[in-house]
């Protein structure tokens, strides 16, 4: 009897393991898979000036930027800024000109990209951002071509937001 107890004890541990290392190599597969269709698609750096009011009304009170795509397919993306909202899709066109593109798709109330049935009137929200509409509080600075040096600078204030945008200009 205590025999058969340790068989089933052992053959128990041996499954667990078999099952986690699946799990792992599945993972580890994901991750290598996500790496490649990222280096796949060539980078832009976007630039968005963020203001006080959504209708991006006075002076902007901080500028943001980010690593983006060129083209359409980045994979899902949540920060803890963006609250229980996510994102995909984020791509630049019309790089390096006066009037560029920042694009993306928001899933309202979901960090993982997905839409439940109730969901689908308003979510995801297809948002284009450029320098001359204001897209619920943000205008686009500019596209360029590559990834940012300096990604997602902390948030500033006043006369420092207008004193860096006067710099780049």
């Amino acid at each position: 009897m205590m025999s058969s107890m340790m068989n089933c004890r052992l053959l128990s541990t041996l499954l667990f393991l078999l099952v986690a290392s699946v799990l792992v190599a599945a993972e580890e597969s994901h991750l290598r898979h996500q790496q490649a269709v990222q280096e796949d698609h060539d980078q832009a750096c976007v630039t968005l000036l963020e203001y006080k009011h959504r209708d991006c009304g006075g002076d902007p009170v901080s500028v943001r930027n980010n690593t983006v795509w060129t083209s359409p397919g980045m994979p899902c993306k949540h920060t803890d800024r963006m609250g229980s909202n996510s994102v995909t899709d984020e791509y630049c066109d019309k790089l390096d000109t006066d009037s560029p593109e920042f694009h993306q798709k928001v899933f309202v109330k979901d960090q993982q990209c997905h839409v439940a049935w109730y969901q689908k009137a308003y979510s995801p929200m297809h948002l284009t951002y450029t320098t001359h509409s204001c897209t619920y509080g943000y205008k686009i600075q500019g596209c360029t071509k590559g990834p940012c040096a300096n990604p997602s600078p902390p948030l500033m204030q006043g006369s420092e937001v207008a004193d860096e945008i006067n710099q780049e200009e």
